[in-house]
């Protein structure tokens, strides 16, 4: 979902401790999914025992990337024994996540090659078999032209041999927001094999483009050049048409922001913002710092600014993220992901993915 580069930066800051007054009141599972990604590197921050499972169906761990012949990389410094454990002692389920955001190139090499690509299957399946792992995700980012086939044959190849070894093996997929890598998705040939496709319906905008918001839940006049179609709704409805049933679709939300040098929405500068990319407990001091609260009353979604500069950020909170989930239970969508669980993990809780279990638990 994003590469190793981006989150070491994210954790280069010191962090205050906040008081936190929200209690959840029971620890049921949601019938309504809420699957949070866990990076293996941020174990030092949140080791597998401060985990909050009580809020997650499913925990999907990155990332399992390939080199061109088919070896599966691994963190060897991650208990995967201790994770799995306290994974299962909580009723959650655990995925092994396959290839990542800088892995795709590498990915693309491997499934087109037939030795590669049954080394790989075969150390994948080996290492969930060891260790317990109930699934696996695939993260190939991104599929181009003439590459439908052979995502579409490494899923078949995938199902088969997770079947082969268990018949509950659970295959979830990430997929972009949008038709603009999601058009090489042969949605049709894919659907037998995916139990859940997750959306990543975030990264709308960074520093690759314009300034705007995050991850807007509904359409905005505050950015007149794409504000309009770039924002929740308009990825369910893409995928929607494209043919995934709705119990089979999890809509990404994000845990952290992205920062831009602008005075308004829709336009770019040559400024230099003062972060990249921040994750949502490293927000949470800048309000204290002065910067400002907005919020986008169309989009349903907050920012932040500092007053005398072109500063600003777009995230979420947990007013927006509650949003996201009322959105998400009316759609009758199978649920929603978090990418990733130590970014508003604080105070020995999860600031946002707690709201979503507020709505989304309780159902059973």
């Amino acid at each position: 979902m994003k590469n190793l580069f981006t989150f070491l930066l994210l954790t280069s800051f010191a962090l205050p401790i906040y008081a936190d007054t929200a209690t959840t009141a029971n620890t049921q599972k949601s019938s309504v999914v809420i699957l949070g990604y866990y990076p293996s590197w941020r174990a030092k921050y949140l080791p597998p025992a401060d985990v909050q499972y009580k809020y997650f169906n499913y925990i999907t761990q990155a990332f399992f990337p390939t080199d061109t012949n088919g070896k599966m990389g691994n963190d060897a410094k991650f208990d995967n024994t201790a994770f799995v454990a306290a994974a299962h002692e909580n009723g959650t389920k655990v995925l092994l996540s396959l290839g990542g955001g800088s892995n795709g190139k590498a990915f693309a090499e491997m499934a087109a090659n037939d030795v590669a690509r049954q080394r790989y299957l075969s150390e994948v399946l080996d290492f969930a078999k060891q260790y317990n792992y109930d699934g696996v995700d695939i993260d190939w980012e991104f599929p181009k032209k003439g590459q439908e086939a052979l995502l579409v044959q490494f899923v078949s190849e995938l199902h088969s041999a997770l079947q082969a070894w268990r018949k509950d093996a659970v295959i979830t997929m990430a997929v972009p927001a949008a038709y603009w890598s999601g058009q090489y998705f042969d949605v049709p040939k894919l659907v037998p094999y995916i139990d859940y496709w997750n959306i990543m319906s975030y990264d709308f905008h960074g520093s690759w483009g314009h300034a705007g918001l995050l991850s807007a839940l509904y359409p905005t006049s505050s950015d007149p050049a794409d504000g309009d179609k770039y924002n929740l709704q308009y990825s369910l409805n893409y995928w929607l048409q494209r043919g995934i049933p709705k119990k089979n679709i999890l809509m990404g939300i994000p845990a952290y922001g992205r920062a831009f040098a602008t005075k308004s929405w829709g336009t770019k500068t040559d400024e230099k913002p003062l972060y990249n990319a921040i994750t949502y407990r490293q927000i949470l001091p800048l309000l204290d710092a002065g910067w400002e609260k907005h919020w986008d009353d169309e989009a349903r979604v907050p920012w932040i600014g500092l007053p005398g500069t072109d500063q600003r950020i777009s995230y979420e909170d947990p007013q927006s993220v509650m949003l996201k989930a009322q959105w998400a239970k009316a759609q009758g969508i199978g649920g929603v992901f978090f990418w990733e669980i130590s970014q508003d993990y604080l105070n020995g809780d999860n600031y946002l993915v707690r709201e979503a279990w507020k709505v989304l638990g309780n159902q059973q």
